[in-house]
């Protein structure tokens, strides 16, 4: 279940793209391609938790579509929507997920081109159809090409909150976890990150920040991995100074689940030059993020992560969706 591995990615579905005017193309680890030379786009999975709440639920969902888009280091300007309900879902539940999704576009100045809308016996929760978002490169496009051995890798927020979260929401606690779930409640407003990530975009140099990639489907443990094949560089990395939330490792692993593997939006990796880093951390820790410099990027022509001097091999799957089937 969940995203298909980097190897089989790239034997049933890359292979067989023949694009002739794109300049940045699908490939493994890439969030948004680019069609001619400043067309961004970006299309995912659209979602709705309703233990979250059908405000909250729309709003994540939201905010799963556009972090993707900010790791280009540009704004969207439109999107296209296809809404996909299962039949026990209300007129009333639509419009009120609806009406949330469209005042985050308003708030994003996000324009609604096009969609499709309606209820079928197939769909079922919580992926409810797919969004396409797009806009120009008005800004340097981040781009894991421009990376350079000695830059630093720093993550903002807590590897797992998305799992952890959502499924103590589902209800999954085992027995003498019931406080640490509670726990989980107030966490739930840092899944959303989008404006940390446009505070970024506009507050620091496009030279400073090489690129920024979003912790989902596969974890920590994918995300570092699919961010050393597509730079081409080694990651050294430091697990102690990996941020931590003492109430999701202890939730997550009491649900024999690893908060490196698990899919985390909420959590985003960055690579930047490492003369800006501690300014870029000290911006995040001064509004209450937890953020950290974990590693250095190694030199080019490799691609393995290092950590605590190992190679890391990731395993490819994500246990959350077994979790939440269950």
């Amino acid at each position: 279940m969940g995203k298909l591995s980097p190897s089989k990615l790239e034997e049933i579905i890359l292979k067989h793209i023949k694009n002739r005017n794109s300049s940045v193309n699908p490939s493994i680890g890439v969030d948004f391609g680019i069609h001619g030379s400043d067309l961004i786009l970006t299309t995912d999975p659209l979602s709705y938790h309703r233990p979250l709440g059908t405000e909250f639920g729309s709003k994540f969902g939201f905010n799963v579509i556009l972090t993707d888009f900010l790791t280009s280091g540009n704004l969207p300007e439109f999107l296209t929507a296809t809404l996909l309900f299962p039949t026990d879902v209300t007129d009333r539940e639509i419009e009120l997920y609806w009406k949330t999704f469209t005042n985050q576009c308003y708030e994003w100045n996000i324009d609604i081109v096009t969609g499709h809308t309606g209820r079928y016996p197939s769909a079922s929760l919580p992926l409810i159809g797919s969004v396409t978002m797009g806009g120009h490169a008005h800004n340097t496009v981040f781009s894991y090409g421009r990376v350079q051995e000695g830059d630093s890798l720093l993550i903002m927020g807590y590897p797992g909150i998305q799992a952890a979260v959502i499924l103590s929401h589902y209800g999954k606690i085992p027995p003498g976890m019931e406080d640490t779930a509670g726990k989980l409640v107030s966490l739930k407003d840092m899944l959303l990150v989008t404006d940390h990530m446009r505070f970024f975009i506009e507050n620091f140099s496009h030279n400073e920040i090489r690129f920024m990639h979003d912790v989902t489907e596969g974890g920590l443990y994918g995300a570092l991995s699919e961010i050393a094949m597509a730079s081409s560089h080694n990651l050294n990395i430091e697990s102690k100074k990996i941020p931590e939330n003492e109430y999701i490792t202890a939730y997550l692993s009491s649900l024999l689940l690893d908060r490196w593997s698990v899919t985390s939006e909420g959590c985003i990796v960055m690579g930047v030059q490492s003369f800006a880093a501690e300014e870029i951390i000290a911006s995040m820790n001064s509004k209450g993020i937890p953020a950290a410099i974990v590693g250095t990027f190694g030199k080019a022509g490799s691609s393995s992560v290092i950590m605590d001097g190992k190679v890391m091999e990731p395993e490819w799957k994500d246990p959350y969706w077994g979790a939440l089937k269950k």
